[in-house]
């Protein structure tokens, strides 16, 4: 990035002139001309750039946001800056009348040698856009768009306007980016030792591999160093680096241009056409089972082809129909194996011949160009007597009147079902698309890449287990690695979804992780957009990814756990809310909220011991394998400076503090008020801040402690709290903030006095499961000097029994069953 002395330097090597010089300093010193958010369409970005000391904003994951890390990583851009700003450009209108409209571009790059604006747009907008007004987007005698006006307005101050699309990029091209830009980023420069080490283990003219100088002991960091300084060449949009068996480098120039002739006349498997298909979303979302099912049938195919006669598991009507499908799907997809995953039915109830329905699409695919080419929809009669036209040349039958008007019914294009039902409906029902299937900012490329979070209500009661409240349901927060499926961190929690849930999760995310993910994947819920949280993740050079609005595919990888959570752990629990859906069959005695037997801190203990021994180490149908063992290969996949390290604790306790809700509380009688508790110290005890506001910060792990901005530092606070939690484990606390605040917060009085009761109430509590550990303890010497008999534990009952009656019963400690309690 650019100083001033060096901008002036800039300025007068490239001659720019006072008019030049102005317009680009004017967009240096500006902020972005508009805050882009995500869309039906399109997810925003926010990229922390390391290059630019700021945020930059992408208004799409898939066109913007690969050009930016682009930028990021090219060390001949000296700097650039998003959404630059808003012009009056002067343009001829669709009927070809001169106007002026406002226009925003997306990027002004200033390279070592010129200055640009780009405008970043896919192929299919710029071609829609050409159609409607060619003299506004024009198409060159190269085939290339242009915005002959934006050119001209940019002539004046010395500056290139040029069009960017997304047939520009290179997926995989874009990968590498993602996965090496902490290497374009830093600073350190190889040894020549270490060049000469790896030098001596690359073949002239083959190159090596990845994986072949690390079996000779090459260090990855110092390989993907050297490729990013392009010390040895490599082909960027080959293979991506992490697949090391895979990716070569090589010594000259001259061996990677032989290597790409050699390798074109060849099919890449990543971009055969044939898999970058939409036949390949019906693989793509079927599930293992199905998948074993159509490989058992086409092996019953293949055995009546051969023999003539159908195998003893499969029935000659079955065959017959198995048969059918894969002759259909043969002919329409050219993959007769599709028809046997499962192609979509016809209308319930239809015995047609499949050829009707490829008919009836076809001739509904074309009514629907005449109608927008024309405007005006033909009669239904019209439309029959051109589908019977196709009928007979095919030469099948014609459908009565009833039967077509049934089955041209029941199809229904995408389209008109969002005109009908909504857009949030037609999202569902799109099919998968390419670039579903090749989304990266979903998947992500390697483990913590890309991270989602979201929240969840578990439908499960629990109840209070320092401060008496009636049975609720918590909201359960999580941290997803898109990757590998693996849950990185969760929290439970007794308010809403908000901010501090996301904080709190995050705090436990770092403190398990040495490492900062890169991309933050976040639904646009208000409570990811807070101010607090946008700066930590730019704080932590994070990329916070917005998904699309209504668009439930882009969080699936977020929700399914929750799902699958639901099903297989808390409905299993004392205390689910599955009697609820029947509320009026089933008998008052059983209301799962009389039997609500879960703490927060219980139910935290059983979900991570769910999580651990159950969810991470079960295969995945995603990924044939366990999350842990995809956690396991990911991690050997990339270098130790592929992520950045995370901050101290010290750090993220600070970064991950709420700040007050009311701005700048002010000092008391009682203390500084944050969050439903007072504090206090030797400062603000003095007379001389009383009724004087300060800066606020409260702690969502420890109701004890909390902060004040005061003399241009923080100072911390106690309260109450603080002295009789002082026995309890860092969890308990934490459990017990949340419990209060939530008390607090849902109770009628918001004076002193509340706080007061809960404080004594808190007391009795912990006397009371003081005086019960002792008890129970007493009890344990007891019986141990005695020894009549054992408890053991089975399940979830408690039984005695002699020495003989359990030698082969696990012996549960007493000291055990307490600290469960």
């Amino acid at each position: 990035m650019l100083n001033d002395e060096k901008f002036e330097a800039y300025c007068e090597e490239h001659g720019f002139d006072d008019k030049s010089k102005a317009r680009i300093e004017h967009i240096r010193n500006s902020e972005p001309a508009r805050l882009v958010q995500a869309t039906r369409y399109s997810g925003a970005v926010r990229f922390a750039s390391n290059k630019m000391c700021r945020t930059i904003q992408a208004n799409s994951r898939t066109v913007e946001f690969p050009y930016i890390l682009r930028l990021e990583c090219d060390r001949h851009c000296l700097e650039y800056y998003d959404q630059p700003e808003t012009i009056r450009l002067r343009s001829p209108s669709k009927s070809g009348r001169m106007m002026s409209r406002n226009y925003t571009a997306d990027i002004m790059v200033v390279y070592e040698e010129e200055v640009e604006i780009w405008e970043c747009k896919k192929l299919t907008e710029l071609e829609r856009l050409h159609k409607e007004n060619p003299e506004y987007i024009s198409l060159d005698d190269d085939g290339n768009y242009r915005n002959l006006w934006a050119e001209k307005y940019y002539e004046e101050f010395s500056i290139k306007f040029v069009i960017k699309t997304d047939g520009e990029l290179d997926p995989i091209e874009t990968a590498n980016f993602e996965i090496l830009e902490t290497y374009f980023q830093s600073e350190i420069r190889l040894p020549e030792k270490t060049l000469k080490k790896i030098r001596r283990h690359i073949s002239s003219g083959e190159g090596a591999t990845i994986k072949s100088l690390l079996d000779k002991g090459v260090n990855l960091d110092d390989i993907y160093q050297a490729i990013t300084d392009n010390v040895f060449p490599s082909d960027f949009t080959f293979r991506p680096v992490i697949e090391h068996a895979n990716y070569r480098i090589f010594l000259h120039k001259r061996d990677l241009e032989q290597f790409q002739e050699k390798v074109e006349n060849y099919s890449n498997p990543i971009r055969d056409p044939q898999e970058l298909t939409p036949e390949l979303a019906i693989l793509s979302s079927a599930t293992t089972v199905k998948l074993a099912e159509a490989k058992e049938r086409k092996e019953s195919l293949d055995y009546f082809w051969e023999n003539g006669i159908w195998p003893d598991n499969t029935a000659p009507a079955t065959g017959y129909e198995w048969q059918e499908k894969y002759r259909v799907a043969e002919e329409t997809l050219g993959n007769g194996f599709l028809g046997l995953v499962g192609l979509k039915p016809g209308p319930k109830g239809s015995n047609l011949d499949p050829k009707y329905f490829s008919i009836l699409n076809s001739v509904k695919e074309s009514e629907n160009k005449l109608v927008k080419e024309t405007g005006k929809n033909r009669s239904l009669k019209a439309i029959r007597a051109d589908f019977n036209a196709e009928l007979e040349k095919e030469g099948l039958s014609p459908l009565c009147r009833e039967t077509f008007s049934d089955h041209w019914k029941s199809i229904q294009d995408i389209k008109s079902v969002g005109l009908r039902y909504g857009h949030k409906v037609r999202h569902s029902q799109e099919s998968i698309s390419v670039s579903d299937n090749y989304d990266e900012t979903k998947f992500g490329l390697f483990p913590m890449h890309t991270v989602h979070s979201d929240h969840t209500p578990l439908n499960v009661f629990i109840r209070g287990q320092y401060f008496h409240f009636p049975p609720m349901k918590p909201v359960l927060t999580t941290l997803l690695d898109g990757n590998t499926r693996k849950v990185l961190s969760f929290v439970l929690t007794l308010q809403p979804a908000s901010v501090g849930n996301e904080l709190l999760v995050l705090r436990r995310f770092f403190m398990k992780y040495p490492h900062v993910m890169k991309k933050l994947v976040l639904d646009g819920g208000g409570e990811f957009q807070s101010v607090k949280l946008e700066t930590l993740i730019a704080f932590l050079r994070v990329h916070k990814v917005e998904r699309r609005k209504s668009a439930p595919k882009d969080g699936a990888q977020q929700e399914r756990p929750f799902g699958t959570i639901d099903t297989e752990l808390v409905q299993n629990l004392m205390g689910n809310n599955e009697l609820l859906r029947m509320c009026r069959q089933f008998d008052p005695k059983l209301d799962p909220r009389k039997n609500a037997v879960w703490t927060l801190e219980s139910l935290e203990e059983a979900i991570q011991l769910y999580f651990d021994n159950f969810y991470h180490v079960k295969e995945h149908k995603g990924l044939g394998c366990s999350p842990n063992e995809m956690w396991a290969h990911g991690t050997t996949c990339i270098g130790e400076r592929t992520l950045k390290p995370s901050p101290s604790v010290e750090e993220i306790i600070h970064l991950t503090r709420m700040p007050s809700r009311v701005g700048s509380p002010e000092v008391g009688r009682l203390g500084f008020c944050l969050e439903h508790a007072y504090f206090s110290n030797s400062i603000i005890e003095q007379l001389s801040y009383r009724e004087k506001k300060f800066p606020g910060e409260w702690d969502p792990d420890d109701v004890g402690v909390g902060y004040i901005h005061i003399n241009n530092q923080w100072e911390n606070l106690k309260s109450r709290f603080y002295g009789a939690t002082r026995n309890l484990t860092p969890h308990q606390i934490s459990c017990l903030s949340r419990e209060y605040r939530y008390v607090r917060s849902s109770a009628s009085s918001a004076d002193d006095t509340a706080e007061l009761k809960l404080y004594r109430e808190l007391l009795q509590r912990l006397e009371q499961m003081e005086n019960g550990l002792r008890k129970d303890l007493d009890q344990m010497n007891s019986l141990e000097a005695v020894e009549p008999k054992q408890r053991v534990l089975m399940g979830d009952k408690s039984v005695t029994g002699s020495d003989d009656d359990i030698d082969e019963l696990e012996v549960v400690d007493a000291k055990q069953l307490l600290s469960r309690r």
